[in-house]
């Protein structure tokens, strides 16, 4: 039998073992976790789970010795060449946007702020080019005028564990699908990246407004940190925001400062947008 490995963090690491549990057995998976939290020790008892430094799961990775799956989900490394060309692992990856588009990290934000219609996930194989293996599947969810990174993170994590249940049995995986790539117009989103650079233009049309907070949100998770605007040459936090349709007639553009600092609202285009905000230290911002 097949040792699995699961390399990465967060609930959704725990819950693809569940369903690998539920065919192969609990004694094949094996849980390497990035960042274990209290909410996970209770998996300590029903799976082998291990955390530590990356070079200590590296070198563990390092040590199989027999044909063993690895399926990285939500893991932030990049995994270096010699494991990915060991013979004994064939390797698999959770990718949350639908490659080829949007690549690297923080896919959900990007995928609402560039106005993609539809967002999802990818299982494909793990190669030395980052999001660029066999895509094995594909799932997708409509990106609404609501949508948010936080909760299309949240329908991400349930196609993604639709997709694991379509692929198993990992045996019986083939070559998969070739992943298109675009070569230099291929656009890898690094960690540091920020839609908009993280401030609000007020330049943007109230659409361009609209995706940009929606991108920005991921909730209490401040994956991307808080969005800020700059008018004056004074730096504001958005600290919450409100986007509505405007009554019959609404489209003239317009901006109301009702009580600034402490609010904005935006008229544009049949949107209202009502933006909460804080003013930042006085040396955050220099024009």
């Amino acid at each position: 039998m097949r040792k699995i490995f699961l390399l990465g963090t967060a609930r959704l690491l725990y819950r693809c073992a569940e369903l690998l549990a539920g065919h192969y057995g609990t004694e094949a998976v094996r849980i390497l976790d990035i960042a274990p939290t209290m909410a996970n020790k209770k998996y300590a008892e029903l799976y082998s789970v291990r955390s530590g430094g990356k070079q200590e799961l590296f070198d563990l990775l390092r040590g199989v010795s027999e044909p063993a799956f690895l399926l990285t989900v939500n893991c932030p490394y990049i995994i270096p060449a010699d494991i990915i060309g060991k013979p004994e692992l064939t390797l698999l990856n959770l990718h949350h946007a639908l490659l080829p588009a949007h690549p690297g990290r923080n896919a959900e934000a990007w995928t609402i702020f560039s106005g993609d219609p539809r967002g999802g996930v990818t299982w494909h194989y793990l190669t030395a080019d980052v999001d660029a293996g066999n895509v094995l599947y594909q799932g997708s969810v409509p990106i609404g005028e609501n949508t948010t990174s936080l909760s299309l993170l949240k329908a991400c994590e349930e196609l993604a564990l639709d997709g694991l249940r379509r692929l198993i049995p990992l045996e019986q995986l083939g070559a998969g699908v070739p992943q298109p790539v675009t070569g230099e117009t291929r656009q890898l989103h690094r960690l540091r990246e920020v839609p908009g650079d993280g401030v609000l233009d007020l330049d943007w049309t109230a659409e361009e407004m609209s995706r940009f907070l929606r991108a920005m949100d991921y909730g209490v998770l401040r994956v991307l940190g808080t969005p800020k605007l700059r008018i004056d040459g004074a730096e504001y936090q958005i600290k919450r925001y409100t986007i509505q349709k405007a009554a019959a007639g609404g489209d003239t553009r317009s901006l109301s400062f009702d009580q600034l600092p402490d609010a904005l609202t935006i008229r544009d285009s049949g949107m209202v947008i009502r933006l909460k905000t804080k003013k930042c230290i006085e040396e955050a911002y220099h024009g």
